[in-house]
C-alpha cells in the first residue's frame, strides 16, 4: 500500500471515531462492535479476496516486501476471507461474534511483536509491508477500546 492508501486508512479510522461519538450521543447500543465489523468488511473485501484469488496481492497487500508461496498466500487469504464472513455475521449478532474481534487483536499483536517491531528495531524495516502493518497497529490499538465499550 502506498502513502496515499495509508492516509486513506487513517482518514477512515477518524471517520469511524466520529461515527462512534455521534452514535453514543444518539444512545446506540453495541455500536462500537458494529463499527469494528464494518471496518473489517471495508478492509477485508479487497484485501482478503485479492489475497485469496490473485497473485497480484504480493504487490498490493504485501508490497513486494517478501514473496509468499501460493500455499501461504491462499492460507492467509482464507483466514482473512473467513474474518470477512464472520464480520458480516457480526453485523447481525454483534455480541455473539465478539470473539472474532478478540482473535484479530491477538494474532495481529503477535505479528507486530514477533515480526514487525523486531524487523524495524534490527534495521530491517524495509522487509515489513508498511500499509498492512499500519492497519494491524490501528486494529490492535482501537479494537480493545471498541470491544470494551461495546460490552459495557
Amino acid at each position: 500500500m502506498g502513502r496515499r492508501r495509508l492516509g486513506g486508512t487513517f482518514s477512515a479510522v477518524f471517520a469511524l471515531i466520529a461515527l462512534l461519538r455521534s452514535s453514543k450521543q444518539a444512545g446506540g447500543q453495541e455500536t462500537e462492535l458494529t463499527i469494528a465489523y464494518i471496518a473489517n468488511i471495508f478492509v477485508l473485501v479487497p484485501v482478503g479476496l485479492s489475497t485469496l484469488f490473485s497473485q497480484r496481492s504480493v504487490e498490493t497487500v504485501f508490497e513486494n516486501r517478501f514473496q509468499p508461496s501460493d500455499g501461504f498466500r491462499i492460507l492467509v487469504g482464507t483466514l482473512w476471507t473467513g474474518l470477512l464472513f464472520a464480520s458480516v455475521i457480526g453485523l447481525f449478532f454483534p455480541l455473539q461474534m465478539v470473539g472474532i474481534l478478540i482473535f484479530q487483536v491477538l494474532y495481529k499483536s503477535l505479528y507486530l511483536a514477533v515480526y514487525a517491531i523486531p524487523s524495524f528495531v534490527s534495521g530491517n524495516g524495509r522487509a515489513v509491508p508498511r500499509g498492512m502493518t499500519a492497519i494491524f497497529l490501528v486494529i490492535v490499538l482501537l479494537w480493545p477500546v471498541l470491544i470494551w465499550r461495546g460490552l459495557a
